[in-house]
């Protein structure tokens, strides 16, 4: 049985995120030891600090949880337009600091003109220019679900 649009997207959204949580996993290393930290020294606000990067690493897996299902089409049709705008928001929602990260290079032009900064600002367009098609893709996919539907 050919494949629809959704499930190739979401097949693709899948192995991207099994190559990014290689370093989703290391990235969590320190906010475990935030979290044992404030365990130990009962301080409430380091604790909770630390659970952050767990929610947010957990909203991930929710949604390669949920790829994986539609790419093997065992995902309830009422749930595709729920996975594809969660996509779209967790995406814009990790959007933010890199654009606001972009604006601070582009409002000192110094910063540009030093040695290599150029490479760091290139990486830092790549990057958002990443999460931009994540949204892109998935709003595209969304429309299309609801265009079949009507």
């Amino acid at each position: 049985m050919e494949r629809t649009y959704s499930q190739k997207v979401a097949r693709v959204f899948e192995l991207i995120c099994y190559v990014l949580l290689i370093p989703a996993i290391i990235s969590l290393i320190y906010p475990a030891i935030a979290v044992f930290g404030g365990l130990l020294q009962g301080r409430a606000e380091v604790f909770f600090v630390g659970l952050i990067p767990f929610g947010i690493a957990g909203v991930g897996v929710i949604l390669l949880i949920g790829y994986h299902k539609l790419a093997e089409n065992e995902l309830d049709e009422n749930l595709f337009s729920t996975l594809w705008i969660a996509t779209a928001i967790y995406n814009f929602l990790l959007l933010l600091p890199w654009l606001l990260a972009a604006s601070a290079y582009l409002q000192s032009p110094e910063k540009l003109t030093d040695d290599g900064n150029w490479i760091g600002f290139l990486i830092l367009l790549s990057i958002i220019s990443g999460y931009i098609t994540a949204i892109y893709f998935s709003l595209k996919v969304y429309s299309l679900e609801r265009f079949i539907r009507i």
